[in-house]
């Protein structure tokens, strides 16, 4: 209630009128308790959704039971991959499945009380009720389905489970870093590509005919390079090269040399500088919150 209209209810509470003709009429009078009453509702209404849930989904047992959940339900998902298991418990698994679905549904039901339009601003809690609605919806629509279903529902468990961790705070940063890090490691591996792209033309063209099982058109040649990237495996490659003429062998340690140099180490090493570079602006930012918020409290 603003301020305009309670003084307006005080004012009429307080003041008698009287009629045109001079008459004295009964006096209207506002019970003052009316006046406050709302306001205090209104106030313990967001006391109790603002302080208190709040309070509550940021308690550390609150958080501990969310993961003891996460972390019973992927014990869960692990046995039941093993079918003598899932038949043998099917029963004690269907109780546990039915808890922790209650539980999931009553953590989006507390936090649609801190603040209905908040909840869907995040993107994790989007997912959460997309995974909660279809774990709910799927055995009614697929009520005989035994097998298809059930293994899609597990696989959704998995996702619901991933976002469990996921809101621990070291592992939230760690997922921060890593989709701030996508758009740069996406212009590296474009340039990577372009890069292996070349090396494949050359690659064909000097030695599909000396080792066409390693060079003999654009796929394996890429293939090749692929198994060069990753250190892997390359040497066995190469080894191919000990049958043919000794200078082709030496343009082959040339090739694998220039391509394992610039592939592999230097644009490893620039994905690692580009997740590094991103960790130290969250940690950065995380800092900068936290000072402000220490700030904040003691003024």
């Amino acid at each position: 209630m603003d301020y305009k209209k309670r003084s307006m209810l005080l004012r009429r509470a307080t003041n008698v009128r009287w009629s045109v003709l001079g008459g004295e009429d009964e006096p209207e009078l506002t019970n003052i308790h009316d006046i406050t009453q709302t306001q205090d509702d209104s106030d313990a209404e967001n006391f109790l959704s603002q302080v208190l849930v709040g309070a509550l989904l940021e308690n550390i047992l609150f958080r501990l039971l969310i993961m003891v959940v996460v972390v019973s339900n992927c014990l869960i998902i692990a046995l039941q991959t093993n079918s003598v298991i899932a038949k043998q418990y099917d029963i004690p698994f269907s109780v546990f499945e039915q808890i922790i679905l209650t539980v999931f549904v009553w953590e989006i039901l507390v936090k649609w009380y801190y603040g209905f339009n908040i909840f869907w601003k995040n993107a994790w809690n989007i997912l959460d009720c997309c995974v909660t609605t279809a774990l709910i919806m799927a055995p009614l629509l697929f009520p005989d389905d035994d097998t298809s279903v059930l293994k899609i529902i597990r696989v959704i468990r998995v996702i619901r489970s991933v976002r469990g961790f996921a809101s621990m705070q070291g592992v939230s940063m760690m997922v921060q870093v890593i989709v701030q890090s996508i758009p740069d490691m996406a212009n590296i591996f474009l340039l990577l590509i372009i890069i292996m792209l070349i090396f494949a033309v050359f690659g064909v063209t000097l030695f599909s005919a000396a080792v066409p099982s390693a060079f003999g058109d654009l796929s394996y040649a890429l293939y090749t390079l692929f198994i060069c990237i990753t250190q892997d495996g390359w040497m066995a490659i190469y080894r191919e090269f000990d049958d043919g003429e000794e200078g082709l062998k030496y343009g082959a340690s040339l090739y694998f040399f220039v391509f394992l140099t610039g592939g592999a180490f230097i644009f490893a090493n620039l994905l690692v500088a580009v997740v590094t570079t991103n960790l130290e602006i969250c940690m950065a930012d995380r800092d900068e919150k936290n000072n402000d918020t220490m700030t904040s409290v003691s003024l």
